[in-house]
């Protein structure tokens, strides 16, 4: 038997040592050293290195953790570069959220931590599916936000105390445990957060994203406009959140809010550490391989919902892992509100919702407590229900314009949107392949995909086999590979990807001793890091340098001219609207602003019919028909159709690559897209 159990042990750890192995051999054959970004890694070496004896001079002289000394370095540097109106306004939304979200607390539910990241979490998901069903109203002002944040806050007062109040001890007693671990986690996830410091610049937030949070601040109300962008009523429960702070801030504050959901996926990713058990140092290696995955740190410098569904997921997952025995309604409550938090994230979310739910039956022996199913499906409903209801009032199909080929509304065409750039099949070898491949699976370089697919698939095998790890791997797979089903691209598998390293690192630590398991981690968080910046052609050309060094306006017209160009038109307000024929980058144009890609079905076609006229005189039709009285190029890609139709126009601003041009006055002119795509007004007029 002896013989047996040590065969066991040899063949577990030579089967965690294969992935290292295989990742060594990977770097080698694909040369991945000359895809290392070098000034960019000095520069950000230099900054942790500058933190991290900052942070070691603090403790010295402050007699604090290092770990809460490095902690403090970053939070003090992201009021600086990401603002401090948007940090208070992040902190205003947390505090409200954990009032309100006290409500749904399960009673058996007694780690102060966690109950602290449930209640926000809960919070979060009930003030934005609430305000999804109110977007089209013109109620969406400061003046009423703020007295009703604070109200709420005042109210909840008591239960947000005592929700708050152990947080620093549990804090100081997990950094105290392992002093140098937990400094490290700091030092990378501050690390991770310096994209937070960024301007939103990235291309879905600039042709989507950023629609709804301009919208609400400039016109009070969403327009749900989805004749000029197909996206319009997609899932916004993230761009509702990043509405709320930046109407608070009064200006952009996504760099704050990122910057809590980052803190909020590295504290959940600890307590799903220790509830496998893990000691502290172990969930300290966690949090630090989680944030120094390049993916992390690109999802921290946009508006991308992956931030926050990962946290979401992880959160569900922690619950049913703590969930009672015996079926509990607050539990299956607080499951509802989360789940809808998915739903109302992105459709795409919800893969993670048949693994929890069956793992929930398996913990509760497949009973339910049907008296509070009722109340749980409305809870879901509420939060995450308001975007598919639109879509589907206005538009036949609730995902639009996803799956119309099966709706077929009449607002697009009868297909499904597919995006062949990702679609290189679900092999056998695919976690090689995103590793050593990554430019395609996402738009990124070499070693964007960081490498712990590779490193870490024999730790894969092994949390299989323990019945510990296998609950929470089996469900981190299904995460994982539902959405590469459908398409292999990497971003949407970030959740799932996230969900499976609390049983990884378990794994790695329960078949070799601390030291070789701290050394395998701790040698996989640096090759991440070394990579760090490669998931994003901006981190990866210095951007964080650029915006430290030279500022918000510098940057912007450097990385996003287009947004230098929106600035100059919302300074103008009574002059027109503006047609963008380079990069859709319209969306922070509340309505001003229109495109001529597939997002705006009528001006796409109509641009397609005037570039057949190569006098231009078809395009200065198309801009009297549509009573344009801007329109943005992008030189190198403008046709001379587009060139010769802007002849007798006036260029008064040049940005990089984009230009914009002031057309003179047409007696022809006689459009008003913007009111006549305003889709609310029309319901509020009805």
């Amino acid at each position: 038997m002896h013989n047996d159990t040590t065969t066991s042990a040899r063949a577990a750890r030579v089967l965690l040592w294969a992935g290292p192995a295989a990742t060594i051999i990977g770097l080698v054959m694909h040369r991945m050293w000359e895809h290392i970004a070098s000034t960019v890694g000095q520069n950000t070496l230099a900054l942790a290195l500058g933190v991290g004896v900052s942070g070691w001079l603090l403790h010295r002289v402050l007699r604090w953790q290092p770990a809460s000394c490095i902690a403090t370095i970053w939070l003090v540097l992201l009021v600086a570069f990401a603002g401090p109106l948007p940090v208070l306004a992040t902190s205003l939304l947390a505090i409200a959220a954990l009032g309100l979200g006290s409500t749904l607390l399960p009673a058996a539910l007694a780690a102060p931590c966690m109950r602290a990241l449930f209640a926000l979490l809960g919070g979060l998901a009930l003030i934005a599916g609430t305000l999804g069903w109110l977007l089209p109203l013109p109620i969406h002002r400061i003046w009423i936000y703020l007295p009703a944040l604070l109200v709420l806050a005042i109210w909840r007062r008591a239960a947000v105390r005592a929700l708050l109040v152990p947080l620093p001890a549990a804090w100081r007693a997990a950094a105290t445990a392992c002093p140098g671990y937990a400094a490290l986690a700091a030092l990378v996830v501050g690390l991770a957060s310096t994209a937070c410091w960024l301007p939103t610049m990235q291309f879905d937030d600039l042709s989507y994203h950023l629609a709804l949070p301009s919208q609400l601040q400039l016109l009070g109300y969403y327009r749900l406009d989805f004749a000029s962008n197909l996206w319009a009523l997609a899932p916004w429960s993230g761009d509702v959140l990043h509405a709320l702070v930046q109407l608070l801030a009064n200006t952009e504050a996504r760099g704050a809010l990122d910057a809590l959901w980052l803190v909020l996926t590295a504290s959940l990713l600890w307590e799903l550490g220790a509830s496998l058990d893990l000691e502290h140092w172990a969930c300290a290696l966690l949090v630090t391989l989680y944030a120094s995955q390049p993916i992390v740190m690109m999802l921290a410098g946009g508006m991308q919902t992956e931030g926050p569904a990962t946290a979401v997921t992880l959160a569900l997952a922690l619950l049913v892992m703590r969930a009672p025995d015996e079926p509990d309604p607050s539990t299956l409550r607080l499951a509802a509100v989360l789940t809808g938090l998915l739903l109302g994230l992105k459709i795409l979310h919800a893969v993670a919702i048949p693994p929890m739910l069956l793992w929930l039956l398996y913990r509760w022996r497949g009973r339910l407590p049907w008296r509070a199913l009722p109340t749980a499906i409305a809870l879901c409903l509420l939060v995450g229900g308001s975007s598919y209801a639109y879509a589907f009032a206005l538009t036949g199909n609730p995902l639009l314009p996803l799956y119309n080929g099966l709706f077929r509304s009449p607002a697009y065409d009868a297909i499904n949107v597919v995006d062949a750039r990702w679609s290189a099949g679900l092999h056998w070898d695919l976690p090689w392949q995103i590793t050593f491949d990554a430019p395609r699976y996402m738009e990124s370089f070499h070693g964007g995909a960081g490498f712990v697919l590779v490193a870490l698939s024999g730790a894969l095998l092994l949390a299989l086999l323990n019945r510990k790890t296998r609950a929470l791997t089996l469900a981190g797979l299904v995460v994982t590979l539902l959405p590469l089903s459908q398409l292999q691209y990497l971003r949407y598998a970030q959740p799932g990807l996230v969900l499976l390293l609390p049983a990884l690192v378990a794994a790695a630590t329960m078949v070799t001793g601390r030291r070789s398991a701290a050394f395998l981690l701790s040698a996989l968080v640096g090759l991440n890091l070394a990579f760090q910046t490669s998931a994003n052609w901006m981190l990866q050309s210095g951007v964080v340098e650029k915006r430290v060094e030279d500022g918000t306006t510098a940057t912007v017209a450097q990385f996003a001219p287009e947004r230098s160009i929106a600035a100059y038109l919302r300074a103008r307000p009574e002059q027109g609207s503006v047609l963008y024929t380079g990069n859709p980058f319209f969306a922070e144009l509340a309505g001003r602003g229109f495109v001529v890609v597939w997002y705006d079905r009528a001006l796409s076609a109509l641009a397609s019919s005037a570039e057949h006229d190569a006098s231009g005189a078809a395009w200065r039709a198309a801009f009297a028909r549509i009573g344009v009285r801007w329109v943005e190029t992008t030189p190198s890609q403008a046709s001379p159709a587009l060139k010769a139709a802007l002849a007798g126009a006036e260029r008064v601003l040049v940005v990089g690559d984009a230009d914009l041009w002031h057309l003179p006055p047409s007696p022809n002119r006689s459009g008003n897209l913007p009111a006549e795509r305003d889709t609310a007004r029309s319901l509020l007029a009805h």
